[in-house]
């Protein structure tokens, strides 16, 4: 039997907000039904000029390798309309991207981002919920 792996994962749109981060919740929740999503955060763009973008965490476990599931999500992307012209433009229809699966860190830089910290510290919380159930 596979091994059960942890995975912490963000999203972030800067375009159709409330309906981009819709569309990519429910995908994601198809993929991995155990997906739970830390509140939604607005955040100014890094290292480009765009809208603001909506952003969130979330957590879920997999059996599936980090690769297939990186696979998965840029199929997620493009089913919610992202494309690379779109992104050579400044606009990022969804994004999703792996911080963490299991105890390897992707996305280092990511991590100093102060709505990452916060939304982790989300994370953090619904973690310790989980085992006290």
């Amino acid at each position: 039997m596979n091994k059960t792996h942890e995975l912490i994962i963000s999203i972030g749109t800067n375009i159709d907000h409330d309906l981009n981060m819709t569309l990519a919740k429910r995908a994601l929740l198809t993929l991995l039904p155990d997906m739970t999503f830390t509140t939604e955060k607005w955040t100014t763009p890094v290292d480009a000029e765009s809208d603001k973008f909506l952003n969130c965490l979330a957590l879920a476990t997999t059996r599936h390798g980090a690769k297939q599931i990186v696979r998965a999500f840029k199929q997620i992307e493009r089913k919610c309309g992202d494309t690379k012209g779109k992104r050579s433009k400044g606009t990022i229809t969804v994004d999703i991207d792996i911080l963490k699966y299991d105890d390897e860190i992707f996305h280092k830089e990511d991590w100093q981002r102060g709505y990452i910290r916060a939304l982790m510290r989300e994370i953090n919380e619904m973690k310790r919920q989980e085992k006290e159930l």
